[in-house]
């Protein structure tokens, strides 16, 4: 009986926190919640996208810092993270708790501030790493100066263990217990450590129509030109970046027959729910998204020339999605 009065108070003081900001994230911490029976959820999001912060407050405690947060606005985005790490600790109650962290990265300075005090705060902490669209999927190597310095940060002002630096996410630290992940023929993580998770394939037909999506740095008249091409006459649905709505002139003199899709929820449950006959866009987690679980359904990538990623392109052709240059 005492042992399961313990057992009880444990449970109680267990947390699972997923520290994410965009909706691909949310998307795949509801698979793992389920698929990892997890109770006792949290979420700390910094700047979310497409209202995932609204979506996640209404079954589970949720921190979050917009892009109006003023220590943001006054001091910049990295004194915003640290300032932010500091709130979200003190908001969720994590002192004194049992916490499992899941995350997409690790090198980061918001991550840092966040384990220095569950480090010290803490009844005990794991680490866990979640996919970033297709960040795992790419090699993404070398030591950048960047990372050094959050290294540099990391062990002599934080006291922490740096995370690893073979992979931009941090998914070789040694401080990791697993990598979660969608099912793919190459994880760049300690293969020990690696769990797939699946992913539910859409069984809709598609409805005939495309999708173009603009990305982080807006879309040019080349592009637009483009996706027009490829949809080869079929109805255009367009989404800009929640970031950066530059370029859309160029859809309103070009292709002023385009409609853009107003959506409340998250697209990757958008694109399960009713899948575009092509999906169109520059780099993107939500075009590798569409080509691996979107059977019914056709990827593309349109890259203006000075933006080309070689090791994104040779992640696009692992999967087998075309990329056009223009």
């Amino acid at each position: 009986m005492r042992q399961q009065t313990e057992a009880a108070k444990r449970q109680a003081m267990e947390l699972n926190v997923f520290v994410l900001s965009t909706g691909f994230h949310y998307y795949f911490s509801t698979l793992l919640i389920g698929f990892l029976g997890l109770e006792n959820v949290a979420y700390i999001m910094f700047q979310p996208r497409e209202g995932i912060e609204r979506r996640a407050g209404e079954r589970y405690p949720v921190a979050y810092a917009d892009a109006r947060d003023p220590a943001t606005r006054f001091f910049g985005k990295k004194a915003g993270k640290l300032r932010f790490a500091l709130r979200a600790f003190g908001e969720l109650g994590l002192a004194g708790r049992h916490v499992r962290v899941f995350s997409p990265y690790f090198n980061d300075s918001m991550l840092y501030a966040l384990r220095r005090q569950l480090a010290r705060r803490a009844a005990s902490v794991e680490y866990n790493m979640v996919p970033d669209g297709a960040a795992l999927l790419r090699h993404l190597p070398g030591k950048s100066p960047k990372a050094s310095v959050l290294r540099s940060l990391a062990e002599r002002v934080f006291g922490i263990e740096a995370a690893d630096t073979r992979h931009k996410s941090g998914s070789y630290s040694s401080f990791l217990s697993h990598v979660y992940h969608f099912p793919a023929r190459e994880v760049h993580a300690d293969a020990a450590k690696l769990v797939i998770v699946g992913v539910p394939d859409s069984a809709q037909c598609n409805n005939g129509q495309v999708l173009v999506l603009g990305g982080l740095g807006g879309i040019s008249q080349g592009f637009v030109r483009a996706a027009r091409a490829a949809s080869a006459g079929l109805p255009v649905r367009y989404r800009m970046h929640p970031k950066n709505r530059s370029g859309e002139q160029f859809i309103v003199e070009q292709a002023p027959e385009w409609r853009e899709l107003q959506l409340r929820g998250i697209l990757e449950e958008h694109l399960l729910a009713d899948p575009y006959e092509l999906v169109l866009g520059h780099y993107s987690s939500a075009v590798m998204f569409n080509q691996l679980f979107v059977p019914s359904s056709r990827s593309r990538f349109i890259i203006d020339r000075a933006q080309e990623d070689p090791d994104y392109h040779d992640t696009a052709d692992a999967c087998g999605i075309p990329v056009d240059l223009v």
